[in-house]
This record gives structure tokens, C-alpha cells and sequence, in this order.
């Protein structure tokens, strides 16, 4: 079971991402609306999630720049980094993402990543 901590603008979407991981035995440690509230939440948990579901597109403080923050805080959380934005591939990788999803995207490649993520 992996703790997965979700970053999306979209209250829709933490509904849709709930339902899918807990349906796959992982719990939801965490859950922010934008870049700013994620770094700040992560900054005050004892216990870093194992992984972080990353939008890039955010009001406030963007998806890049709460990854940068974050892995500069803990450069072993493992982050799933979600864009339609394919300009921001190489430059999210050289930052330490764990993984680069494009949008639109199936589940289950969302699914297996997580799978795949060693905690």
C-alpha cells in the first residue's frame, strides 16, 4: 500500500483519483488545490507521502515550481508529474520527477506507475 498525496486544481479530479487508488489498496495521505498549498502542507508533515500525483497548470504557484520546491525539501518523494504541456517534459525530469504523464491520459497507465513505485 502506498500513501499517494494528490495536487490538482480540479475538485473533480481528487474525486476521480480517490476512488481509483483506494480502489487499488493505496490511502490518501494529503491533498492540496494548488502548488503553494501542496509545499506548505508537505513542509509541515512529519512523514513524507510516498508519492505525489502533481498537476502543472494551478492557480497561485504552478505544478514546476511546487516540484522544485518540494524535491529541494525532500529530493526522495517520488513524483508523477501530469501535464498537457509537453514543453515542460525535460525540464520536470531534470528536476527529479519519478515520471511524466501527458494529457489526456488512460487510468491505468496512471494505475501502474504507481504500481511500479517502490516505497
Amino acid at each position: 500500500m502506498k500513501e499517494i498525496f494528490i495536487v490538482d486544481d480540479e475538485p473533480i479530479i481528487h474525486i476521480l483519483y480517490n476512488r481509483i487508488f483506494t480502489r487499488f489498496g493505496n490511502s490518501i495521505c494529503g491533498e492540496a488545490f494548488n502548488g503553494q498549498e501542496a509545499v506548505e502542507k508537505i513542509r509541515e508533515m512529519e512523514k513524507h507521502p510516498d508519492i505525489i500525483i502533481m498537476d502543472h497548470r494551478m492557480p497561485i504557484m504552478s505544478g514546476l515550481d511546487a516540484t522544485k520546491e518540494i524535491l529541494s525539501m525532500d529530493p526522495e518523494i517520488n513524483i508523477i508529474f501530469i501535464s498537457a504541456d509537453m514543453s515542460v517534459k525535460d525540464e520536470v525530469l531534470k528536476e527529479g520527477v519519478h515520471s511524466f504523464v501527458i494529457k489526456p491520459f488512460d487510468f491505468s497507465e496512471l494505475v501502474g506507475l504507481v504500481k511500479d513505485i517502490d516505497s
